[in-house]
């Protein structure tokens, strides 16, 4: 249900917002502000609560929205969000509105994940690399999973490329498992 509602309401944003000049400084402003809530646990749990009314939530978001210079289709959305008692679909919201804005943009999100860190090199070259195969601007999200023994795992959407050491053994065993 929060999925359908937070499309729902990503949609409307990214739309309203692409209408105008400044679209892509508009949905930054938003994601900037919903990883402000996101990092700070009372302000969300005081932000979910159905129990605070929606003025004195936005009481407490002017501020921070003032001091992010949020633009006012922001600030509408917010106060809109605040009304309707959906604060607790902004994670969803959030995550459709990187979706959208990835597809009106032409981007595809790679998630990375390596045994180890990646140096910067091996992160520039990783996602050059995936931009010339895709034809298509990538955002690289890299993670650490020291479980992977070495190589890596590359995720695009629900497509995971599996070169790690972890996932060559499981596929050995699988294949040994069948004789």
């Amino acid at each position: 249900m929060s999925q359908v509602v937070g499309l729902r309401y990503a949609k409307a944003l990214v739309n309203e917002a692409y209408n105008q000049k400044n679209g892509t400084e508009i949905i930054d402003s938003f994601l900037t502000l919903v990883e402000q809530i996101e990092a700070n646990e009372k302000l969300d749990v005081l932000l979910r609560n159905v129990t605070v009314r929606a003025n004195q939530k936005l009481s407490v978001l002017q501020p921070i929205m003032a001091a992010l210079a949020a633009p006012q289709l922001v600030n509408n959305f917010i106060s809109v969000l605040a009304q309707n008692g959906r604060f607790s679909a902004l994670a969803s919201i959030a995550k459709a509105v990187r979706n959208l804005r990835d597809q009106r943009e032409g981007v595809q999100e790679v998630t990375l994940t390596g045994a180890d860190a990646f140096k910067d090199a091996e992160q520039v070259s990783v996602q050059e690399k995936f931009a010339k195969a895709l034809g298509r601007k990538v955002r690289l999200k890299v993670q650490v999973d020291p479980a992977l023994l070495g190589g890596l795992k590359a995720q695009l959407g629900s497509t995971v490329f599996d070169g790690s050491l972890s996932g060559r053994m499981h596929r050995m065993r699988t294949e040994l498992m069948k004789e």
